[in-house]
């Protein structure tokens, strides 16, 4: 849209050359518009670290409470109608 403006032609190949007013917007329209590619490679990516790191998450929580509950289950100290072995 900022390229029409101008009527720049802007394409992912190199920078061309885009003036509007007095500035010179060629290699910055070039830079965000190339950034975008890096947009669907990374937004992917970051969606699956999420989806791993969360089931991992997950994971380590169940694995605590597991051995929470096996350490108290199994702590004879706490069953008090036992009598203590000597």
């Amino acid at each position: 849209m900022i390229a029409d403006l101008g009527d720049c032609t802007l394409h992912e190949g190199f920078v061309n050359s885009c003036k509007i007013g007095n500035f010179e917007l060629g290699s910055i329209l070039y830079t965000t518009f190339v950034a975008g590619w890096l947009l669907l490679v990374s937004i992917p990516l970051s969606l699956l670290g999420s989806i791993l790191g969360s089931i991992l998450f997950v994971a380590r929580i169940i694995y605590n409470f597991s051995l929470l509950f096996s350490t108290v289950m199994n702590d004879e100290n706490l069953w008090l109608d036992k009598p203590k072995q000597m």
